[in-house]
């Protein structure tokens, strides 16, 4: 079984990675140029706003559909598989 010492050296070999390193260096540049599009995000954000409840309600439809196909596609298998 696994040590909390075994979890600690695994959580910081993971920390010193390279792939952590260039999250790293991508999210500091991010911090940094913030005001270089923080308006923008505003305005995505607005737009993101408006649209999330119709994508909501869109993706339902999809799911109910999706629900009706299956349940039909399985009375028909069991319908074949009685006759």
């Amino acid at each position: 079984m696994p040590t909390p010492q075994h979890h600690l050296q695994n959580a910081l070999e993971a920390i010193a990675s390279p792939a952590a390193e260039k999250i790293g260096y991508v999210v500091a540049g991010g911090m940094i140029s913030t005001p270089l599009w923080r308006d923008r995000l505003h305005e995505w954000a607005g737009i993101a706003t408006d649209l999330a409840p119709l994508l909501g309600c869109a993706w339902l439809v999809v799911q109910m559909v999706v629900k009706v196909i299956e349940a039909r596609r399985r009375a028909r298998e069991v319908d074949e598989s009685e006759a």
